[in-house]
């Protein structure tokens, strides 16, 4: 019946209506429930309630509840962004009993709350590699220094360039980006040169993702003159990411390109770029070899025709 009586009271408050009074009072005793369940669906709607009356008590089942709970007072304390909570969470990080999850929403608490005195613990965490599984608190190690606006962490994020996972070097690549550093981007745009087309698309990926336009040339070259099919349709798929009307002229052209993949980024690309032109060279791509090229022309003129 406990249980019952919380989730209902739960969907009253996700479902936006108003918290009946002595909402906090029942939900920190709820706190203290013999059930995990209960513990950690009281954590996460007193982050929830926005009262930082609350701080106090969720600190104390983050330091002492099991992984569980602390996962959900982890996340509370971060959406109610009280400072109390920075040294609770910094110690979370230097814990070695304490799991990959949990530490890696204490990083994210610690981007939302805010304040340089968290820096120095985040900056630790970009070390971890161990175990398996610890690319969850690099890469949310990264959002938090990029939000707390830390250039003094840029060399520290740096090495994460070369990380063995994809999404960490991406992270760690917009990371570096919105704290004005453009080594991430210099990085990839050396990459396009390399040898082997795996790391080439990587880098045309990377590119894409990363939000800064003066990439827009090189993804124009990757597209016109790379030898490798993914290399090139990768490009295209880059260039709608990141809004390059500029690169339309050279999709036009891709439109005859050997390869079914490239020709089917690059209509897609051109139904997300727009344009009147793109209206017209999509209708030769109506006639395409390949089906499933003609079938995403159709739906992109479509999508073009709504949007006129």
């Amino acid at each position: 019946m406990a249980l019952l009586w919380a989730l209902s009271l739960a969907g009253a408050v996700l479902a936006g209506e108003p918290t009946k009074s002595g909402g906090l009072e029942r939900y920190l005793a709820l706190l203290e429930s013999k059930f995990t369940h209960e513990r950690r669906l009281s954590a996460i709607e007193l982050g929830r309630l926005g009262d930082t009356r609350a701080v106090p008590a969720l600190i104390e089942h983050l330091k002492n509840d099991n992984r569980l709970v602390q996962q959900a007072c982890a996340e509370a304390l971060g959406m109610l962004k009280d400072k109390r909570a920075v040294p609770a969470l910094m110690e979370i990080l230097k814990a070695k009993r304490v799991d990959i999850l949990t530490k890696a929403i204490a990083c994210r608490a610690l981007g939302e709350i805010g304040g340089k005195s968290a820096v120095p613990a985040l900056m630790e965490a970009l070390k971890m590699t161990e175990p398996k599984g610890t690319a969850h608190i690099r890469i949310n190690a990264c959002l938090a220094l990029a939000k707390l606006g830390a250039k003094e962490a840029i060399p520290s994020i740096r090495p994460l360039l070369q990380d063995r996972i994809r999404q960490v070097r991406l992270y760690a690549g917009q990371a570096l980006t919105q704290l004005g550093d453009r080594s991430a981007v210099q990085s990839a745009i050396e990459r396009l040169k390399n040898e082997d087309a795996k790391v080439r698309c990587d880098a045309v990926w990377t590119l894409g993702r990363l939000g800064d336009r003066s990439a827009v040339p090189h993804l124009i070259r990757s597209l016109q003159e790379d030898k490798d099919d993914e290399v090139r349709a990768e490009s295209a798929k880059s260039l709608a990411m990141l809004g390059a009307k500029s690169a339309i002229p050279a999709l036009v052209k891709a439109l005859n390109d050997r390869s079914p993949l490239v020709r089917l980024n690059v209509v897609r690309a051109l139904g997300i770029l727009g344009g009147k032109e793109a209206i017209r060279v999509l209708r030769n791509a109506l006639s395409d070899e390949d089906a499933e090229v003609r079938r995403q022309a159709y739906q992109a003129i479509r999508r073009l025709r709504r949007e006129r």
